[in-house]
């Protein structure tokens, strides 16, 4: 049985709408953006990923739960000033902040990296480079988290559906 991108997106859509007020002109604007490079429909389906995460390696749920970042991806990463002026770099997206598995922000971390085209080809070279990381080579429970990150980008880039142009939701 194959998995229904767009109806699980437009159950999403309709339970976020529950909740707050959606503007149908800005989620016609997202699924365009989603239709673009495939870091970018990424960026933009977090729940879509856990929930694929879960369906394609829930093995990695059962690691220890830390705070998450949530949506981390590499462009969640920057620099700003902070109120005294300084210069600061981290993480400037805390909008999905949660308690999870560890492996659950590693993991996304690195399939936007492998995804993302000025920073890593989508080659099978950057698979490897995924694959021969510190993590990878442990004997730790992050033991499975190279062969996830594979699935991860699999899923990712083999999920994107041509449904922006249908526009689920409310």
């Amino acid at each position: 049985m194959t998995f229904d991108v767009v109806a699980f997106t437009a159950a999403y859509e309709a339970w976020l709408g529950a909740h707050i007020p959606l503007v149908p002109d800005d989620l016609r604007a997202k699924h365009e953006e989603l239709a673009g490079p495939v870091v970018r429909f990424l960026r933009g389906t977090y729940y879509l990923w856990l929930r694929r995460v879960a369906d394609l390696v829930p093995e990695l749920l059962a690691a220890p739960a830390v705070p998450l970042v949530g949506d981390l991806h590499i462009e969640n990463f920057g620099t700003w000033r902070d109120r005294h002026g300084v210069r600061r770099w981290g993480v400037n997206d805390l909008d999905e902040l949660t308690r999870g598995a560890y492996p659950l922000d590693l993991l996304r971390l690195a399939t936007s990296a492998a995804l993302a085209p000025d920073a890593y080809s989508q080659t099978a070279g950057a698979r490897r480079r995924i694959s021969s990381s510190p993590q990878s080579s442990s004997r730790s429970s992050a033991n499975g988290l190279a062969p996830a990150a594979h699935r991860s980008i699999a899923i990712a880039a083999s999920t994107r559906p041509p449904f922006m142009s249908a526009t689920p939701g409310p």
